[in-house]
């Protein structure tokens, strides 16, 4: 498992103005058991007044184990899918092409990180590149025909970035959403792994 001495850990979020303002509280749950790891949080969002974004950098560059990186990308697709998923959301698909690192964690906002995260860090992506916790309710999200396909919650992905820029990731990503654009961005996700996800335990998302 990785140590304080190793390489820094990248970690991603994606949102619109709306949600800017809870970064900082995740920040602090990574910080309480992850002060000894050096942590560069990337920040992809749609955002284009730059005061919101200029606040959380300098709220992340107050702690010398963070350093930050914005990304602005907007969704230029339609999307016709559940009101509650923003298109900033969407733009995970491109974490691959925007992020030059060899892996990352995406993070929801609306979660908080209880545990030493090198755990969840070293993990293997599989042939995939994304590892992520099985669904629990596979028939209401019914993403395959076949049954004997597992689902996964994209909430917290750990990214092998090398493989999916190999595997032509957003490429394909936007291909599934141009076939599906009612569909969002954890289904799209879904379709492209095709069920052949590597697996997190339940415990790293709960």
């Amino acid at each position: 498992m990785m140590t304080a001495t190793e390489e820094r850990m990248n970690i991603c979020f994606c949102s619109d103005s709306n949600l800017t303002r809870f970064i900082p509280v995740v920040i602090n749950s990574i910080l309480a058991k992850n002060s000894h790891h050096n942590i560069q949080i990337h920040y992809i969002h749609n955002i284009t007044e730059g005061y919101e974004v200029d606040l959380l950098r300098s709220y992340i560059e107050g702690f010398k184990n963070l350093t930050f990186k914005e990304y602005f990308k907007e969704w230029d697709y339609e999307y016709k899918g559940l009101a509650h998923v923003s298109v900033a959301t969407m733009l995970r698909v491109f974490i691959p092409e925007l992020i030059k690192e060899k892996r990352v964690l995406y993070l929801d906002i609306d979660l908080i990180v209880d545990l030493d995260l090198s755990e969840l860090y070293g993990l293997n992506c599989g042939p995939t590149g994304i590892a992520i916790k099985n669904s629990l309710l596979q028939e209401w999200e019914h993403f395959f025909d076949d049954k004997s396909k597992i689902s996964g919650n994209a909430g917290i992905i750990m990214m092998d970035l090398d493989v999916l820029r190999e595997n032509k990731f957003t490429e394909k990503c936007l291909d599934i959403h141009s076939r599906h654009p009612d569909r969002h961005d954890q289904y799209i996700i879904n379709m492209y792994a095709d069920g052949n996800h590597a697996v997190l335990e339940p415990r790293f998302n709960i």
